[in-house]
């Protein structure tokens, strides 16, 4: 049996090697027990490696603990003999253990497969506040409304510090900015994006600098307008473009005051 090794130009992973197995009519090498390595006369650079999968090799990747050497016609028993320390069959997924009710802390306390899901309601000096949660790629996010009240920049962080490890939101990327924004319905809501402390030098509330992703409105950042400094940032609604703001009460233009802000934590084990 002749054995190719294929090199890319980057790091692969599991369904890129197989793809490019595959349209180089091979497989993955089955290991008999001879350690194998490659030389130079034995490696070529492989194209196609964006090809898709066979479905049913796809598929056949989804059981957990199914280790399998891929054949031409079946799927056979990979013997465990060759693993390096811990091997497959010693490991287990994490196991969930109830400490009590559900708290506002980014876990599941009760295990029951949802996190802070009793929402992070709480007050701002005297106004009650309720809270959302969602879910973003590994992050729990709290949609947070006073109703019938203006909550200022400042009492929005405060509100999402009282529960930690929550912070008032930092947005990184297009997709976590979509994510957030398909909640924000009812009125534009405080992030944590502000130039209080440099005017133009904008920051997030846990002290990272504005990076490379930005989603600013048409004509924002203003700096201020009609005589007021505008040094915190909002979140449009229905929309997930920023503007700067007064930091202080929050305007909603329907008529009604009502602050919104999002406060956001990693998820903890």
């Amino acid at each position: 049996m002749a054995v190719t090794f294929l090199r890319t130009l980057g790091l692969a992973v599991l369904s890129t090697a197989l793809a490019g197995c595959f349209v180089n009519r091979g497989d993955l090498a089955s290991d008999g027990g001879a350690p194998v390595s490659p030389d130079a006369s034995s490696t070529i650079d492989a194209p196609g490696l964006d090809a898709p999968l066979p479905p049913a090799v796809d598929a056949a990747r989804l059981e957990e603990d199914a280790f399998v050497v891929e054949g031409s016609d079946a799927w056979v028993p990979t013997p465990i003999d060759a693993w390096a320390p811990p091997s497959p069959d010693a490991w287990s997924p994490p196991v969930c253990v109830p400490t009590g009710a559900e708290a506002c802390n980014a876990r599941d306390d009760d295990c029951d497969g949802r996190i802070d899901d009793m929402g992070c309601g709480g007050s701002v000096g005297s106004l009650s506040v309720a809270c959302v949660p969602f879910v973003h790629a590994g992050h729990i996010y709290q949609l947070c409304k006073a109703t019938g009240f203006a909550v200022p920049w400042e009492g929005a962080l405060m509100a999402c510090r009282n529960n930690p490890p929550y912070d008032l939101v930092t947005i990184e990327d297009n997709l976590e900015n979509a994510a957030i924004s398909s909640h924000v319905l009812e009125s534009r809501a405080w992030i944590g994006l502000n130039d209080r402390a440099v005017e133009g030098t904008y920051v997030w509330a846990d002290g990272r600098p504005l990076g490379a992703y930005e989603s600013w409105a048409g004509g924002e950042p203003r700096g201020g307008a009609m005589g007021r400094l505008e040094n915190c940032a909002t979140m449009a609604a229905r929309s997930p473009v920023w503007r700067d703001e007064a930091c202080g009460v929050l305007d909603v233009s329907v008529g009604t005051d009502v602050g919104v802000f999002v406060c956001e934590a990693p998820v903890l084990p």
